[in-house]
């Protein structure tokens, strides 16, 4: 396969929350990216701010292999009791974040269907979510009928190609002066129509490392989608 060309279908779930039951439906679905050590973390994020509206909302944190087995089995153990967590056979890293969010909206496809879910919200673990607000906020002014993405928009960024930064990328990598319009990763909120055609891809020939530029940019720019 070409460099910058990645199969997504390849990976199998370790771990997949049971709690979800055929047929069950949700305003939104919260997909929190997580390391699989950060056990204190999820067990917070339960007791706060997940909690709320539980009967419209539904949170599940996504993680990756850790290095460490022992991590592994309690992690494993922890879906046991809360099950809440999706874990696939990928190597925890931070360059895998776009590994990681396109496998989560892998599953997302194959979970639910188009009548089952509105919006898919997904963040980084340091995020705080106020759901009262934005189940207002959806309610009035969000279409989930359309290929949307709700977030803090950036633009004009250029791809650094000094190698010594941590976000050099190469021209083979990504050939464009200019990235695409994209969200701030740490949150962004999706239509669930367009979570489904992301998540149905089984391979995309201009994978990058950055996970933001990569899906709420290149993605959403390939299925016609808007910010």
């Amino acid at each position: 396969r070409e460099q910058n060309e990645f199969r997504f279908n390849s990976f199998t779930f370790l771990l997949n929350p049971s709690s979800i039951k055929i047929g069950s439906k949700f305003k939104l679905l919260i997909l929190v990216l997580i390391k699989p050590d950060n056990f204190e973390r999820r067990l917070l994020i339960r007791h706060t701010w997940a909690s709320v509206n539980a009967n419209l909302t539904k949170t599940v944190f996504v993680c990756g292999l850790a290095k460490h087995d022992s991590v592994n089995s309690l992690l494993k153990y922890e879906s046991a009791q809360f099950n809440d967590i999706i874990q696939a056979d990928f190597n925890e890293d931070y360059f895998n974040l776009t590994l990681k969010t396109m496998i989560a909206f892998k599953w997302v496809s194959m979970h639910f269907e188009t009548n089952q879910l509105d919006f898919v919200l997904k963040i980084d673990d340091d995020v705080v979510v106020d759901i009262k607000k934005l189940l207002f906020i959806m309610q009035n002014d969000f279409d989930s009928k359309k290929l949307m993405v709700f977030c803090y928009m950036i633009a004009g960024v250029s791809p650094i190609r000094d190698r010594k930064s941590k976000f050099y990328i190469s021209e083979s990598e990504y050939a464009g002066n200019l990235f695409p319009d994209y969200c701030a990763g740490s949150a962004y909120m999706l239509s669930h129509l367009l979570v489904k055609k992301i998540g149905s891809l089984d391979r995309f020939k201009d994978y990058i490392k950055f996970e933001d530029v990569y899906i709420t940019g290149i993605l959403r720019e390939h299925f016609g989608g808007n910010i």
